[in-house]
């Protein structure tokens, strides 16, 4: 399973590759771990996966949040 790096969601798809392949992956789960976000990113970058993937599990550990996001149905 190939392992994408995001660094900023707050830029077009089309401007940032990570983005558009994550969001875009034709795998039905991805797998989203977020460490300290010291630019807040992440929600940027959640709710651009969000478009295409429904989150289904979040677990929250000290310093980590994971999320398992599945795509859309149709």
């Amino acid at each position: 399973m190939p392992v994408l790096e995001l660094k900023r969601c707050d830029v077009e798809p089309q401007e940032h590759d990570s983005i558009r392949l994550g969001a875009g992956s034709e795998a039905s789960t991805l797998w989203v771990v977020v460490g300290r976000d010291w630019n807040r990113q992440a929600p940027l970058c959640l709710d651009r996966l969000l478009q295409s993937h429904a989150a289904v599990e979040h677990e929250r550990f000290p310093g980590v949040d994971l999320w398992r996001l599945q795509r859309w149905s149709g």
